[in-house]
């Protein structure tokens, strides 16, 4: 995390991990990220998309929620921690504020598979390597034309 905002990759996985760049409006949740409209409203994080909603084909304001609610969870909750911020993906912030305050203290948190109890939980972070996996290795998924999501944001991988 540099200046603790997220790395621009951070979305794409998330996208990838959650739906596979696959629109889907349903009660799972909308959008690339499939985030739960209640949630986006009743948060604001939908403040900056005017009258569009995060099913909107565009998925502007879908990519606005999405970012403001992940900075959210993982900077302000999980204090940078990614893993735990991926895992909480999806819960309100009160919702994830209480599931870290029920986990160990930070520094008994390394070996998060252990810790992290929910099937569904590890089953996001599980997606999200993958995701991240296949970005920045294309070739060996069969991806011969596309090349290593990390070239596109050399700026942040120093």
């Amino acid at each position: 995390i540099q200046n603790r905002d997220l790395d621009p990759p951070l979305g794409y996985f998330l996208a990838m991990s959650r739906t596979k760049f696959q629109m889907s409006n349903d009660s799972e949740g909308a959008g690339l990220w499939k985030m739960n409209n209640d949630l986006v409203l009743n948060s604001g994080y939908n403040g900056a998309c005017g009258t569009e909603t995060i099913a909107e084909p565009s998925q502007k304001c879908a990519a606005i929620a999405s970012s403001t609610y992940a900075k959210d969870i993982i900077r302000d909750v999980f204090d940078g921690d990614i893993i735990y911020g991926i895992a909480a993906f999806g819960m309100s912030k009160n919702e994830a504020e209480a599931w870290r305050d029920s986990l160990p203290p930070a520094e008994q948190r390394k070996d998060f598979w252990n810790v992290i109890k929910s099937n569904e939980q590890k089953e996001l972070v599980v997606r999200f390597f993958a995701a991240a996996t296949v970005a920045e290795n294309p070739q060996k998924f069969g991806l011969e034309n596309d090349k290593p999501l990390s070239q596109f944001y050399k700026v942040y991988m120093k």
